[in-house]
Parts: structure tokens; C-alpha cells; sequence
């Protein structure tokens, strides 16, 4: 555990807001959430070295393990899945269903192919492989060495590594897309900096995340699901997100927000002392029922790169936070 400083305006003022509640190893009092008193992003302070994150990804981590493909749930997902590549939907429960859970491809780019695609944690490669059956030229980096080797052994081009480190081409693809990674990372800015460097002039970035600047983690506080206290070490507000895209290069062209009101209700039973009893999750709620009631879990930014911003050379290391 280390003292860091903010990673978007690289200011030392941070004040503490609460401990983030540890659900995996129950060390409620290691983790120190703050905000930065000069740009206001939050994140965590100290901050867990790699030892100590380590274990929060061990066992059935979902990201790093395949969906089951048969079942009612992997019926739905192809559904979901027809939808999104414009295919005509098959009649029956199935398709009704695959209408109610369309938003489970909400952070994927749309699905007319677009040239090269770089997915960053990527984990087994559940979203490569769709995206390469609808036609797109996809390509994936994950810090699990495990969970990339997995995904290589179903034909994917995944490397094993960190993004902040890895060495990859300059303005080289099309698109990139982030889906619940950037709040993972041990420098967020550092990241987009050089994710924006590998893409072509006016080339897109997808990004899914949290959203800790809405009604829900305000209603909920520590008991909001989405803190993944262990796992997430920073946690953006619209606003810091769009702060942090820009000063990477990026300018911002779109922003989507969700309500998962199964993740909302868990949370409000774990307030309670109870534990949530129902094991599927309910459909994810968008649009203008959302954004009107500000309902916000989740954003899901389009951005572009820029003509600005800093691009680092793949050769240069990566600087690291003071310890």
C-alpha cells in the first residue's frame, strides 16, 4: 500500500470521503476513498501494489471465464446478439426476452464492421469473439496471462500484459474499446494516452464504466455495488471523465447512461444486512427514463481522438506513481 497522488491534475490534496466496503476479504478499514480537493476525481488512497490486488481476481473472476453458450441465459445472449448485428429476430420467448435485454451489448461499437478494433482487458475474449463473427478485424490485450491464454486457444490475437506498458503500434486501428477497465488501472490518464496514440487520425474509443456521480451511489453510499472496492482503484464522475479524456487527446462525442436496477437493489439489501436471493439479473434500463430521472450506474462515452493531447512513445517506459 502506497500514497499516491491525484492521477488527473497530479495534485497532492486529497480529502477522505469513507471506506470503501470490501466485499471479497472483508478488510473494510485498508480502503481509503478520497477526492481530490483541486479537480475532485476519486480514487484510492493508499493504493494496493499488484500483491495486494492479485487475489480479488483469483477463482471465477467473470471476465476471465466464458459464458455458458447453451441454457435459457445463452439462448437470450444470441438473441441479444442477433439484434445488435441487424438480423431479423426469431419469434417466440426467446426473441421477447432478447428484446427486454438489448442493452447487454450497450458498450460495443455498432455492428456494421469498421476496419481493426483493439479491445483492452479483454479478459477470455467473450466480446472478440463477437465481434469477429459479425466481420470486424479484432485484436486484445489482457493483464491476465491466464485468462489470454485462454482466449488465444479459441483463435484470438490476445497478448498477455498491461496497457499502460504495452508495446503496440502507433495509429493502427480504427476503434478501442475499454469495457469496465479504465476504473482497473493503475494510471487511467497514462492509459488513454497511449490507447489514443495506437489509434488512426479520427479514429473512436468506446469506453463503459462505472458512473460514481449519480443518484444510485449517492442513495446507496458504500454499499453501492459498483465501488468493487479491490478491483477499481479510481471512480470518475461524468465530469472527471470528460476532464481525463481531454487531457489525453480525446474529445468526446457521445454519452449514454444506464440504471441496472438489479445491481441497485442487491446494494440496497446489503445496506439492510440482508443478502439479495435472486440469482438472474433484471434488464438494464436506458434512454430517457434514465437520463431524465437520473437513474445513472453506468455511462457509456463515444470519444474520438483529437488533434491535441500527449501521445507517449511506445518506447519510453511508463512512469510509475511515487511510492
Amino acid at each position: 500500500m502506497r500514497h499516491v497522488s491525484c492521477d488527473l491534475c497530479g495534485a497532492d490534496d486529497p480529502r477522505f470521503l469513507f471506506y470503501g466496503l470490501d466485499r471479497v476479504f472483508r478488510r473494510d478499514r485498508d480502503w481509503r476513498i478520497v477526492r481530490c480537493r483541486r479537480c475532485g476525481l476519486m480514487y484510492l488512497d493508499p493504493r494496493p501494489g499488484p500483491e495486494e490486488v492479485a487475489p480479488y481476481y483469483e477463482g471465477d473472476y467473470y471476465a476471465f471465464h466464458a459464458p455458458a453458450a447453451d441454457g435459457w441465459r445463452g439462448r437470450v445472449r444470441e438473441g441479444v446478439v442477433r439484434r445488435w448485428r441487424g438480423l431479423s429476430p426469431r419469434f417466440g420467448p426467446t426473441a421477447w426476452a432478447a428484446g427486454l435485454y438489448r442493452h447487454h451489448l450497450r458498450g460495443f461499437p455498432d455492428a456494421r464492421p469498421a476496419g481493426r478494433l483493439l479491445d483492452v482487458g479483454c479478459g477470455a475474449g467473450e466480446a472478440m469473439r463477437i465481434l469477429k463473427d459479425a466481420g470486424w478485424s479484432v485484436a486484445g490485450i489482457e493483464s491476465s496471462a491466464e485468462a489470454a491464454a485462454r482466449a488465444r486457444d479459441e483463435g484470438l490475437d490476445v497478448r498477455a500484459g498491461s496497457v499502460e506498458d504495452a508495446d503496440l503500434p502507433l495509429a493502427s486501428f480504427d476503434w478501442v474499446r475499454l469495457s469496465h477497465c479504465l476504473e482497473h488501472l493503475e494510471s487511467p490518464r497514462r492509459a488513454l494516452e497511449r490507447m489514443r496514440g495506437t489509434l488512426v487520425p479520427g479514429g473512436r474509443m468506446i469506453l463503459t464504466l462505472p458512473d460514481c456521480g449519480g443518484w444510485p451511489a449517492r442513495a446507496l453510499g458504500r454499499h453501492w455495488l459498483h465501488w468493487e472496492i479491490g478491483q477499481h482503484l479510481t471512480f470518475f464522475t461524468e465530469r472527471t471523465l470528460r476532464r481525463m479524456l481531454a487531457s489525453a487527446g480525446l474529445e468526446v462525442v457521445r454519452v449514454r447512461r444506464y440504471f441496472l436496477p438489479h445491481r441497485f437493489l442487491a446494494g440496497l439489501w446489503l445496506k439492510m444486512g440482508l443478502r439479495w436471493p435472486f440469482p438472474v439479473g433484471l434488464p438494464v434500463i436506458g434512454g430517457a427514463f434514465a437520463e431524465g430521472f437520473s437513474l445513472s450506474d453506468e455511462l457509456v462515452v463515444l470519444a474520438r481522438r483529437s488533434g491535441g493531447g500527449k501521445v507517449p512513445s511506445p518506447s519510453v517506459p511508463a512512469r510509475r506513481a511515487a511510492p
